[in-house]
């Protein structure tokens, strides 16, 4: 089974703990390195979840406001960071401009759940991506592949 988290049936013991197994699916030769910064903790490891099971891409670093992300983008140096518009310390689009002065200057892409944030505002702020939570988070995979390579989405 490919699944990083397989559950082996214990017929035995009703109630057999849930196995860990490692990936056995061959290792990209260069996974894309993400940063999650999400300020709901629910939200944040379902994205995780996501696309920790994409072959390609792999979160390395995950904060919760603006000034933990400053300092994951620095120590986990990620090659995109995915950033929700409304986070409890600063908007999003005041740290655009801060990240863009990091070290490598990953792009990034806005994440939101408020309709009234359009993928032009994300654009024209600096952001090479734009995501709604309401409909697009399943395509998050595909955004970053997208702005990793030069792209906008």
């Amino acid at each position: 089974m490919n699944d990083a988290t397989t559950n082996i049936d214990r017929p035995d013991r009703e109630n057999a703990p849930l196995v860990v197994l490692p990936d056995t699916a061959p290792a990209p030769t260069a996974w894309i390195r993400a940063c999650l910064v999400e300020d709901s903790d629910l939200l944040r490891r379902t994205l995780r979840y996501l696309l920790d099971r994409t072959p390609d891409i792999r979160v390395v670093a995950e904060a919760s406001n603006a000034k933990g992300a400053l300092r994951a983008i620095a120590v986990g140096h990620p090659d995109v960071v995915v950033l929700d518009v409304r986070l409890p310390d600063r908007d999003a689009f005041e740290i655009l401009a801060a990240i863009r002065e990091t070290k490598g200057r990953p792009p990034v892409i806005l994440i939101t759940g408020d309709p009234s944030v359009t993928r032009d505002d994300a654009l024209r702020a600096g952001a090479r991506g734009f995501i709604s939570k309401a409909e697009e988070t399943n395509r998050l995979p595909d955004a970053i592949r997208v702005v990793v390579n030069g792209g906008a989405f």
